[in-house]
């Protein structure tokens, strides 16, 4: 299948319709009020639709597409607020056809299939020592965000260059909290792997760790921009409708600057995630990713907190869906690190590729 126009729009048009049935600001509403609740329900759903196996070869049971594709899709769905791990799945059923080992295909086959929740916890830089304590003599540690209804997780041993699967028997093993938003952060730790447990190693296995971590990036950048596109939306039209001294606030001169410059910040970010989109195959794609991701996070906590203010008070409720939309943007916005961290990250990977090249 080619990501032409049409099937870009036949994505998105699945994406609004899955919405309307599973996302929106009362299922969120219903979420805070159920910490770590997961809706298998809702999982069974985005089975159904075949998202997990949306960047996943066709030879492999996917359906073979770009990351346009993708950043279609994801960007409908942080507007709709969906909760969902549709993004860690679809990064772990990347990493896992890229890992191509037996053990491997049979974990894709029962994932794509619904017939388990797997998912990655990858590597990454986030410090929460005060939430989540490490685990004493853990030898491999990871982070997953929303993946606390997972059956299994797949795990990178930095040591040994093994990918392997870590059982949800075991609390040690896997600690989740609940997040601002209703979903969760996690910290997943092993001693040891099992024999039965490798899925892959080697420097093969490292790359596909790392595709798939490029892939949280833009993937988490296009939920972002999603969630800021519509908190701007609301607080524009809010602008249009709410009086004060008997004259529309929309009229206001520096209301009417603040948010022409949100419009231009909003614009310009998502040319920057179409355009990172289009070149994601090419020899820069972890700066790519690691650049769009701090962008799109430096947007839309801009955007959110531009709304809460236009709103006043009421905009930090959880009752004015301005303010789901600021939770939302907050927890999407550390998902493997902060927009700081992106960008260091981005920097290395320029530091790296200019040494290698004028060395």
């Amino acid at each position: 299948m080619t990501d032409d126009n049409e099937t870009l729009g036949l994505i998105g048009d699945a994406a609004r319709s899955f919405v309307r049935q599973w996302g929106g600001p009362a299922r969120v509403r219903g979420r805070l009020d159920r910490s770590l609740a997961f809706d298998r329900e809702e999982w069974n759903a985005v089975v159904e639709q075949g998202w997990l196996g949306l960047m996943v070869p066709e030879e492999k049971g996917g359906l073979g597409l770009s990351a346009s594709a993708l950043t279609v899709l994801l960007e409908q769905l942080g507007d709709g607020l969906v909760m969902s791990p549709v993004l860690p799945g679809i990064a772990t059923a990347v990493l896992l056809a890229s890992l191509d080992t037996a053990p491997a295909d049979a974990l894709l086959s029962d994932l794509m299939s619904g017939k388990s929740l797997i998912l990655a916890a990858l590597p990454g830089d986030i410090e929460a020592p005060t939430l989540l304590p490490d685990a004493a003599g853990a030898s491999q540690r990871g982070w997953l965000h929303d993946g606390h209804g997972a059956d299994a997780i797949l795990l990178w041993d930095e040591e040994t260059k093994q990918v392997g699967l870590v059982h949800r028997d075991s609390q040690e093993q896997a600690t989740f909290r609940a997040a601002i938003d209703g979903g969760s952060v996690g910290m997943v730790t092993s001693r040891r792997f099992e024999v039965r447990d490798l899925v892959a190693s080697g420097p093969a296995a490292l790359q596909a760790v790392a595709d798939a971590r490029d892939i949280i990036g833009i993937g988490s950048a296009a939920m972002l921009l999603g969630c800021a596109r519509r908190a701007l939306d609301i607080s524009l039209a809010y602008l249009k409708t709410r009086q004060q001294f008997g004259v529309l606030i929309g009229s206001f001169q520096a209301l009417q600057h603040r948010a022409a410059s949100l419009h231009v910040a909003m614009a310009s970010s998502q040319s920057f995630l179409v355009e990172t989109s289009a070149c994601i195959d090419g020899p820069n794609r972890a700066a790519a990713c690691a650049a769009v991701r701090a962008r799109s996070a430096d947007c839309a906590l801009q955007i959110v907190k531009e709304a809460v203010q236009f709103h006043g008070a009421i905009g930090f409720a959880d009752e004015h869906d301005a303010g789901l939309y600021f939770r939302r943007v907050v927890a999407l916005a550390s998902w493997h690190g902060n927009a700081a961290q992106w960008r260091g990250e981005y920097f290395s990977h320029i530091a790296w590729a200019f040494t290698h090249t004028y060395a």
